[in-house]
């Protein structure tokens, strides 16, 4: 039992002693209920939900009775009787009632996203990296950074665009001259949005937030590898001053542009990773509180760990390997509660575009366990972590370019994922937020979509 919830039970002692030894039974009374020997007699009432609207638990049955049905939330089934039956679970929480609603971001090609407080009003905005805003020449199109202001309640106002370089891909928030102000950084691939050439070599631009508004002076470009894809902040040599780190994939490797403490970067260092780099994310994996880098490699569906050293530095990449094919993205989490980040990841597995997500599960010391995979909608390129359904874990949702969806994988304990709930967003999702957009202590679930240059909103009203 979960401590600090109410439990209601009917029947006899017996059926109250049965019941509670099931219940600390592992995989007993679970959704669904399993058999308990005999299936004779009546069936128990039916369990009261928690308080907090989380895991209900269904009533014992009398005698040789069956258990009750749960009720409310997610529910676990009642166990039976002496010789009863477990009841069945509930039916799991409405997380997202109302269908999604998009805002254009100003500029064709939308592909990346991330979620900040950018004019310090205390709702959450969203930065957009736009890959196709043309400045009118005919090979080479301008990229594009869209700012969206929150209005509190899960709405965005008018976009702002601000232009960016070639071919923008990723993005990312952070305070990168230590203002207070949250700054954004895109990556520039460098391949034409009309011709699919790559035509110049790859840059970050920064963006500096200039007023507590959420103004951002014009992009600053810094060198960094091949047709970067996604770019991260955080402070690698501890110095005090947020570096970056970019994933290069035409390059093989990831650039790292020490940060001066006032919003400008020293040349790039690369550092060699796996084929065909896709995104870069940072977490201390290994517990000795220096920052370590997870990379996915998209040319041998391998994930590259880059561990921090004292100096500042990064050692040579360890590999994972995943299976499957055209490994796409990574967030980190920690997913079964033993305090140290795990892994997810999303994937396209083999010519017909099944989507794939991997858990891999952090031993502790930065080492990962072997792959469990869970199959995802048709397209699957990026995940987010957050707990969707209140009960402390979190869980994961995805975007699934090839049938305008996403899915929500709840987690179900131990790093272990449920069958997705799929729901309808903008056209060809490519990137996913989970933060919480209207300021009712619930994630929501933003999605950005490249086919019609949107974000899609879908609103957490989980009990």
């Amino acid at each position: 039992m979960v401590p600090g919830r109410r439990y209601f039970f009917a029947g006899s002692p017996a059926s109250l002693v049965a019941a509670t030894s099931c219940l600390l039974a592992v995989g007993c009374g679970s959704a669904g209920g399993r058999p308990q020997d005999a299936a004779v007699g009546s069936g128990g009432a039916i369990g009261e939900r928690d308080d907090s609207g989380g895991d209900g638990v269904g009533g014992g049955g009398t005698g040789d009775g069956h258990g009750g049905s749960g009720a409310g939330g997610s529910l676990i089934g009642g166990t039976g009787g002496a010789t009863g039956v477990g009841g069945a679970g509930g039916a799991p929480p409405t997380l997202f009632p109302a269908p999604a609603i998009s805002y254009a971001t100003g500029s064709p090609g939308a592909y990346s996203i991330a979620a900040g407080d950018l004019d310090g009003d205390g709702n959450a905005d969203l930065a957009v990296a736009n890959f196709g805003a043309t400045d009118g020449q005919s090979a080479a199109t301008r990229g594009a950074m869209s700012v969206l202001f929150g209005d509190g309640s899960g709405g965005f106002r008018s976009p702002v665009v601000y232009q960016a370089g070639i071919g923008t891909h990723g993005v990312t928030i952070g305070d990168l001259n230590g203002d207070g102000r949250p700054d954004i950084v895109v990556a520039n691939n460098g391949t034409s949005a009309v011709t699919g050439a790559y035509v110049v070599d790859g840059s970050v631009s920064v963006f500096l937030n200039v007023t507590a508004s959420g103004a951002f002076a014009p992009a600053i470009d810094y060198a960094a590898g091949l047709r970067p894809e996604s770019v991260a902040i955080g402070d690698l040599d501890e110095d005090g001053h947020a570096d970056l780190l970019v994933a290069n994939n035409g390059s093989n490797d990831v650039s790292l542009l020490r940060g001066s403490g006032d919003g400008t970067f020293a040349a790039a260092v690369a550092y060699p990773a796996g084929p065909a780099p896709k995104t870069v994310v940072m977490g201390d994996l290994d517990g000795d509180g220096h920052l370590d880098l997870v990379v996915t490699d998209n040319g041998d569906s391998n994930v590259s760990v880059l561990f921090g050293r004292d100096d500042g530095s990064l050692a040579a990449a360890v590999a994972y390997p995943l299976g499957g094919t055209n490994l796409h993205s990574a967030t980190l989490g920690d997913l079964n509660g033993d305090g140290h980040p795990d892994l997810a990841t999303c994937s396209i597995n083999g010519s017909a575009g099944a989507g794939l997500v991997n858990v891999l599960l952090n031993d502790g010391h930065g080492a990962f366990g072997r792959a469990t995979a869970y199959a995802a909608g048709p397209s699957t390129f990026y995940g987010d972590l957050g707990d969707l359904d209140g009960d402390g874990r979190l869980d994961l949702a995805t975007v699934n370019e090839g049938d305008n969806t996403v899915s929500v994988f709840l987690n179900l304990g131990s790093g272990v994922l449920g069958a997705p709930l799929t729901l309808p967003v903008g056209v060809g999702p490519s990137a996913v937020e989970v933060t919480d957009l209207d300021r009712d202590g619930r994630p929501d679930v933003v999605t950005v979509n490249q086919g019609d240059g949107t974000v899609s909103v879908l609103l957490n009203r989980r009990p």
